[in-house]
C-alpha cells in the first residue's frame, strides 16, 4: 500500500514540478547585460515544506494545501516527503572491495516560529521531527535591533550548516529576517555521488555548444560509448532524456539515484519542451527506451 502511495504522490510531484517550472520560469526574465540567465529550483524541497504545513494545519487550510500538492492526498504526501527527507550519509573508511562509495546525501529542514506573536504546538514539533527529521524551534523575531537581526540570522544559517556537514553555508540572504518576520521555513538538499560508469578524459573531444540562439561556445564533450550501457536515451516526440545512474554502493540497502537529463531536438526548443510537459507531466515518468548512437 506504501508502494501505491509514494508511486501517487511521485505522479503528483512530477505535475507539480512543472507547474512551478511554467509560473516561476515565466517571471524569470533576461538580464539586458547579460542576456539569458539560468533559473534553478529544488521541487522536493517546495514539496515537503508544503507537505509539513499540511500535516501541521486543520480545516480549510489543511485542504487547500493538499489539494494543490494533487489528488494523490495528504497521507500519501506526507509518506513521500518523509521518504525524501531522509539522511544516507557514505562511510568514509576505506573498503577495498567497494572502490567507488554510494552516494551522500544530507536533508535538513528548519521550522522557526516567531514566539511573541505565535504558539508552537508540542504535538507539531513532535511531528516535525518525527516525520520529517525537521528542527522547530520558537525564537523571537521582534523588536529586533539589526546587529540582533544578524545574530539570529547568522544562528539559523550555522544550524543548517551543521544538519549539511558543512556542504550547504548561508543560504539564507542578509534579507531573510527582520521586525515583520513571523515564521522561516527553511529546507536544504545536499546530494555528491559517482557515476556508476566513469566518463575517461581520452574520451572526451571538443564541439560545438548552443547556449541560444546566436550564442555558441566550444567545451569538452564527454562520449559514451559500450563502457556506458547502463545509460538510457529515452525518446520523446520532440525531445530525449538522458537517464545517468550514480553509483549504488555494495550495501543493498542503500537507494537507487540517477541524474536525468532533458534535451529539445530543436536548438531554440526549451521554450516549447517545457510547454510540453506542462500539457503531459507524466512524460517526466515515462517514455520508451532508444538507441544512443551518438
Amino acid at each position: 500500500m506504501e508502494g501505491e502511495q509514494l508511486a501517487a504522490a511521485a505522479r503528483d510531484i512530477a505535475e507539480f514540478s512543472m507547474l512551478l517550472v511554467r509560473h516561476l520560469g515565466g517571471h524569470h526574465q533576461e538580464n539586458k547585460l547579460q542576456g539569458p540567465t539560468n533559473l534553478a529550483l529544488s521541487p522536493a524541497s517546495l514539496h515537503t515544506i508544503l507537505s509539513l504545513l499540511a500535516a501541521g494545519a486543520t480545516g480549510a487550510v489543511r485542504n487547500q494545501i493538499v489539494s494543490f500538492l494533487g489528488p494523490a492526498g495528504g497521507d500519501a504526501h506526507v509518506a513521500l516527503a518523509a521518504h525524501e527527507n531522509v539522511d544516507e550519509v557514505q562511510d568514509d573508511d576505506d573498503d577495498d572491495e567497494a572502490p567507488t562509495p554510494p552516494p551522500e546525501v544530507r536533508c535538513a529542514m528548519g521550522v522557526w516560529v516567531d514566539s511573541s506573536s505565535l504558539v508552537l504546538k508540542h504535538a507539531f514539533a513532535a511531528m516535525a521531527a518525527s516525520r520529517y527529521k525537521a528542527d522547530a524551534q520558537a525564537i523571537s523575531f521582534r523588536n529586533m535591533l539589526p546587529c540582533a537581526g544578524q545574530s539570529r540570522l547568522a544562528e539559523i544559517n550555522k544550524w543548517l550548516e551543521s544538519k549539511t556537514g558543512g556542504h550547504v553555508q548561508g543560504l539564507l540572504p542578509g534579507s531573510s529576517i527582520s521586525a515583520s518576520t513571523l515564521l522561516i521555513l527553511a529546507n536544504a538538499i545536499y546530494f555528491r555521488g559517482y557515476w556508476y560508469d566513469h566518463f575517461l578524459p581520452d574520451m572526451t573531444r571538443d564541439a560545438t555548444f548552443h547556449v541560444s540562439p546566436g550564442h555558441e561556445v566550444t567545451v569538452p564533450f564527454m562520449e559514451g560509448k559500450d563502457l556506458h550501457a547502463r545509460m538510457q536515451v529515452i525518446g520523446h516526440p520532440g525531445f530525449k532524456v538522458l537517464r545517468m545512474p550514480y553509483a549504488a554502493g555494495m550495501c543493498q540497502q542503500q537507494q537507487s539515484f540517477s541524474m536525468y537529463i532533458y534535451l529539445p531536438d530543436d536548438r531554440d526548443g526549451l521554450p516549447r519542451l517545457v510547454r510540453e510537459l506542462n500539457s503531459e507531466p507524466a512524460a517526466l515518468l515515462h517514455g520508451r527506451p532508444v538507441p544512443d548512437r551518438r
